[in-house]
């Protein structure tokens, strides 16, 4: 886009009125005047172009942001050449969310860079309001200059690329996962991995410590008070999987996610050890936004703060099924409690699950999925289906 001023108009009407001048009358000082009145135009145009070619742009987000909080967005220009850079605007175009679409600012702050010598940075900040979790994706910024000579504006967008992932929060109340009898069947399970001799070390006793931890013999044995430290009761593992195939329908994704983010929510409150698990993403989805591909597999997560990456950085951007996903990367529920989220789980899907499952004497596998799913009747003795 190209903006003209009013002097440069003047200019560029005097120079044709003085080239058809000078082309009538034959006086060589009017040819002479006329030439510089062209070349402070080429110079009007060629020095905003030359300004806006090449410069390094980067944004800065905060290391953490979570939905429904604000969030500063800075946007930091540096000078890289000899000469310095004169009267340059910068504006940051809106972020898109891949879940939620264009994103409107709380406010619009342009930048405005009076000069700047060379390796010398200019840094302006604005900030938005995050209304979804998920990846925002900054694709341009806006840069323009009216050049030394202020007469011609030049603007365009520069392609700068950035994302920031925002995280969901906890959900305010605690979803009821399992039943009392599921409940009675993870505590059972617990008191069978900790014994009640099960110490860690021992140390000497300090102020404040349960009397009923000292340890006798090795009191004794010390001559002071000695306390045995008992291990710190295990977590029991839980595996996650959330289906991120790409044909299924985007406002049943979207259902699916918030779903997720319960689930691992009670999980956690549930002091389960999660292991967090879906299909590889699809590198072309990714790879078009100018990011890397995330991470879709966890271990040992034990926090929100550890999950909620994981789920922010869900897309239903999958080529593979849920069910090779996990043949390939060999990966088996066992023993622990398993929680599928689908929008579409296959029998094949089902019957891998819960093979061996029935000789494992814990809760059934728990399944997500939309209303009307039908699960094969051999299996519905070892699945709880909920609805999404």
């Amino acid at each position: 886009m190209i903006k003209i001023t009013g002097p440069m108009l003047i200019i560029f009407l005097t120079a044709v009125f003085l080239f058809l001048a000078a082309t009538n009358i034959q006086v060589g000082w009017v040819y002479l005047v006329d030439a510089l009145l062209w070349s402070v135009i080429a110079g009007a145009v060629i020095l905003p172009l030359l300004q806006l070619r090449q410069l390094r742009l980067k944004r800065h987000f905060p290391p953490v942001a979570f939905t429904g909080q604000s969030l500063t967005v800075e946007v930091e220009l540096e000078n890289p050449r000899r000469w310095p850079l004169a009267f340059v605007n910068l504006e940051d175009l809106p972020p898109v969310s891949l879940r939620g679409g264009p994103v409107k600012l709380d406010e619009i702050q342009k930048g405005f860079v009076v000069a700047l010598g060379q390796n010398q940075s200019y840094r302006y900040s604005y900030r938005f309001t995050p209304e979804h979790d998920g990846v925002y994706v900054f694709n341009s910024l806006r840069s323009g200059s009216f050049g030394p000579l202020g007469l011609l504006g030049v603007y365009w967008d520069q392609k700068v690329t950035s994302a920031v992932v925002v995280r969901p929060l906890p959900p305010e109340t605690m979803m009821p996962l399992m039943s009392d009898e599921q409940q009675l069947a993870l505590m059972h399970a617990r008191q069978r991995s900790h014994l009640g001799e099960d110490i860690s070390h021992f140390r000497e006793y300090q102020p404040g410590d349960n009397r009923r931890s000292i340890h006798w013999k090795n009191t004794a044995k010390r001559q002071r008070l000695i306390v045995a430290e008992a291990r710190e009761e295990p977590f029991q593992q839980a595996l996650l999987l959330v289906d991120t195939d790409k044909n299924q329908n985007y406002e049943t994704y979207h259902r699916l996610v918030r779903q997720a983010e319960r689930v691992c929510h009670s999980l956690i409150e549930s002091q389960m050890e999660l292991i967090c698990f879906a299909q590889n993403a699809e590198p072309a989805f990714w790879t078009k936004l100018d990011l890397s591909p995330p991470e879709r597999s966890l271990q040992n997560v034990r926090s929100w703060d550890m999950a909620s990456y994981w789920l922010a950085t869900l897309e239903p951007d999958a080529d593979e099924s849920l069910e090779a996903a996990l043949v390939n990367q060999g990966i088996s529920p066992g023993e622990q409690l398993v929680v599928l989220i689908s929008a579409n789980p296959s029998p094949e899907l089902l019957y891998r699950l819960c093979t061996g499952r029935a000789a494992a004497g814990f809760a059934p596998m728990l399944v997500f999925a939309p209303a009307g799913t039908q699960i094969p009747q051999e299996l519905t003795p070892l699945i709880s289906l909920r609805e999404l």
